[in-house]
């Protein structure tokens, strides 16, 4: 009497457990009725879960991408060694820990490990990794993390960031494309990021063509821009798509500029390549013409300079009905130019006109087909074959020294107008003579023939 006895069981739990476990037990003996109890256990199993967020959907290359992850335990029971794990989209990529607040968590050849270890009801534990990117990151970066616990089952959520690449552009356009010396040279530059992504860090750096030309900006809408030893440097900050900024540059030329003026510029962004754009610039009619009177001979227009501005031709009216013209005086003039040689070998033309409004008043024709080539020394290098009509010049020269001087002397006869209707002068008619280089105008002087009684 008054005697017992005891036993304990025990059995590990799992997931497959949770619930309300059932126990009856029976007690028996020979000579007392069959007895039993019952008891139960509650298992209380956790409810694990994760969320993996991108905390910007969409940044432009350049910027920091950054996931959030949230693990937690919903309960009602404890979750235990708890586990996240997170391959991290790597392809060049260097991830770091943005906020880990007392986790034991690390990255390893982009494989993010955090040891939660207990995680009670309603308890959470958060981590944030973030990347810098660059241009080859371009595109959807997709992301998966895993949870896990001894005593749960493993849980999985994943979520997309986009990094959209600028698109950087450049143009460079000379607004004139051929120039006469002394006009202004301008070469408009403009650069733009086409998108999607923002451009950061936009330079504009643009060697400017030197030899002599003085640069300045002819228009600058707010931008950072100045020009130092022929330099151009603009810093146009962030370009966000279809943004775009512009800058024109000038300078004022003169003779000592004639040729091609070729011009590159770039623009980079710290998150694109960097982008090239050129074009040139052809400063033209830079020989020194003049007409000039009878006995004018090569060394005397060097030695003036060629500054004689152009003759005025007085003529006699013969009588008769209708009148015609009698008599020129000068009886003869000449038509000099200096001029600088574009290549060893090019095309010549001199080319006479007059007023488009008189279309039945002659030229005035070469004397003794006398047209000739000097060096700068005036020494006579040979004649230059003349066109049909022999009003002016169409040769092709070799032989001579590309940049070296050279000078055009042409004699024309003025009494070749004899003949010509009287009335067809008016007020006066304004003859142009031009010499062409290669079909590019070099040099021009002109001549007014009036009446000798006007």
């Amino acid at each position: 009497a008054d005697d017992s006895a005891m036993v304990t069981i025990k059995s590990p739990t799992t997931a497959a457990t949770c619930g309300t476990v059932d126990n009856r037990a029976w007690a028996d003996a020979n000579n007392d009725d069959p007895v039993n109890d019952t008891a139960d256990v509650v298992v209380q199993c956790p409810d694990l879960m994760i969320d993996k967020e991108a905390l910007t959907d969409t940044v432009s290359a350049g910027d920091t991408i950054k996931f959030k992850i949230n693990v937690w335990n919903v309960g009602p029971g404890d979750a235990d060694s708890v586990m996240l794990v997170d391959t991290l989209p790597n392809g060049g990529l260097s991830w770091f820990e943005v906020a880990d607040p007392g986790n034991d968590c690390s990255i390893a050849s982009d494989i993010l490990t955090c040891d939660f270890g207990t995680l009670m009801a309603d308890d959470t534990s958060m981590i944030t990794v973030g990347a810098v990117t660059d241009a080859d990151d371009c595109g959807t970066v997709p992301n998966k993390a895993r949870a896990s616990a001894a005593n749960d089952t493993t849980v999985m959520d994943s979520d997309t960031l986009l990094v959209q690449c600028p698109d950087l552009n450049i143009e460079k356009i000379a607004l004139t494309d051929t120039v006469m010396a002394g006009d202004t040279i301008r070469f408009k530059i403009n650069v733009w990021n086409a998108g999607p992504g923002d451009a950061d860090s936009v330079m504009l750096v643009d060697t400017l063509p030197n030899g002599g030309l003085s640069w300045f900006e002819v228009s600058d809408p707010g931008a950072d821009c100045s020009i130092a030893s022929d330099i151009l440097t603009c810093d146009f900050g962030t370009l966000m798509a279809n943004d775009t900024s512009m800058i024109t540059v000038g300078a004022e030329t003169d003779t000592d500029d004639c040729g091609v003026h070729p011009n590159k510029a770039w623009a980079s962004a710290a998150n694109d390549t960097t982008e090239m754009a050129s074009d040139t610039a052809l400063v033209i009619a830079c020989g020194n013409a003049s007409l000039e009177p009878t006995q004018t001979s090569c060394e005397i227009f060097l030695a003036s300079g060629g500054n004689n501005p152009g003759l005025d031709m007085l003529f006699a009216q013969k009588k008769g009905n209708p009148p015609i013209i009698n008599s020129v005086s000068p009886g003869v003039f000449f038509f000099y130019v200096e001029f600088t040689a574009p290549a060893a070998s090019f095309d010549i033309d001199v080319v006479q006109s007059n007023d488009d409004d008189i279309p039945k008043l002659g030229l005035f024709q070469i004397l003794n087909m006398q047209a000739f080539l000097y060096d700068a020394n005036c020494s006579k290098l040979g004649d230059l074959d003349l066109n049909a009509g022999m009003t002016g010049v169409d040769d092709s020269v070799a032989g001579l020294t590309a940049g070296a001087k050279y000078v055009i002397g042409i004699k024309y006869d003025s009494q070749t107008l004899k003949g010509e209707d009287f009335n067809d002068i008016g007020t006066g008619v304004v003859y142009d003579f031009d010499l062409l280089l290669d079909g590019l105008l070099d040099a021009t002087d002109a001549l007014t023939l009036k009446k000798k009684n006007n």
